[in-house]
């Protein structure tokens, strides 16, 4: 039998990682739509050549292709949050 103070420290954890990963899609989504210039739902080559995290990965950077599930040479939002999932990654094992 589990006693309820133990799973409640679970239910608290468990809703703090939830809103967490509410709250970086939220920041990823906002990102996304600024970065966006034509607000066409998708970012072409030019917006992808403007990503900070493409400027920072220099001669490096994967090609959009890379991350164009879909082949319609541009990333959606989905696209996008992987490209971003990825290079962070790589930043990340950098340091």
């Amino acid at each position: 039998e589990r006693r309820w103070p133990a799973v409640l420290g679970e239910f608290r954890a468990g809703w703090e990682q939830t809103q967490a990963a509410a709250r970086t899609q939220m920041a990823l989504r906002r990102q996304f739509a600024s970065i966006d210039a034509n607000h066409d739902g998708g970012l072409d080559a030019t917006e992808y050549a403007n990503l900070v995290l493409i400027k920072q990965a220099g001669k490096s950077a994967p090609p959009l292709s890379r991350f164009d599930a879909n082949g319609n040479a541009k990333l959606e939002f989905a696209e996008y949050v992987k490209l971003v999932e990825t290079l962070a990654a790589k930043q990340d094992a950098k340091k």
